[in-house]
């Protein structure tokens, strides 16, 4: 009977789809309903979902592992805010703000072209360079900053941008 029960819930899990989920929980506020993926694949820090077309890569920043040899603790939100704003840019050390300067270069970050999101509690900065077409996202959650990746059209971006929401 037990062998019969476990075939029965084997049988439901592989046919039924239902034991997938199209949510990625981020934290206990914030999740992303994303479309039905072709393949997830983790990697050591990475979760990569992909599609036929397009993919997005999420991770949770690191302050030690930004940039090898610099360990941003302490400054990363700060830092990672000023890539997409010149205003907070202005602020930082000479050094850190030129870092930044090239990061937002690198992002294809324009005046006219960020985005900046609140939902609930959290912040989200992010832009799409149509050039690559390729988005960078960050959301500065209470206790983590995630970072979101989309390689696919503007269109693919912003539904996934749009599918952040609160738990």
């Amino acid at each position: 009977m037990k062998k019969a029960l476990n075939t029965l819930c084997l049988f439901i899990c592989f046919y039924a789809g239902s034991c997938f989920s199209d949510v990625l929980v981020l934290s206990h506020k914030l999740k992303i309903d994303y479309p039905k993926a072709n393949l997830i694949s983790h990697t050591q820090d990475s979760l990569i979902v992909k599609y036929d077309n397009w993919y997005f890569v999420h991770s949770v920043v690191d302050p030690k592992s930004i940039y090898s040899n610099i360990d941003l603790t302490g400054t990363e939100n700060k830092f990672l805010r000023s890539i997409f704003d010149k205003n907070i840019r202005a602020e930082l050390p000479g050094w850190l703000a030129a870092l930044s300067n090239d990061q937002a270069k690198e992002f294809g970050v324009t005046i006219n072209n960020v985005k900046h999101n609140k939902i609930g509690n959290a912040d989200l900065l992010s832009v799409y360079d149509k050039d690559r077409s390729t988005a960078y996202t960050y959301i500065f959650d209470e206790l983590t900053i995630h970072n979101i990746v989309v390689f696919g059209s503007e269109e693919n971006y912003t539904t996934l941008i749009n599918n952040i929401k609160e738990r």
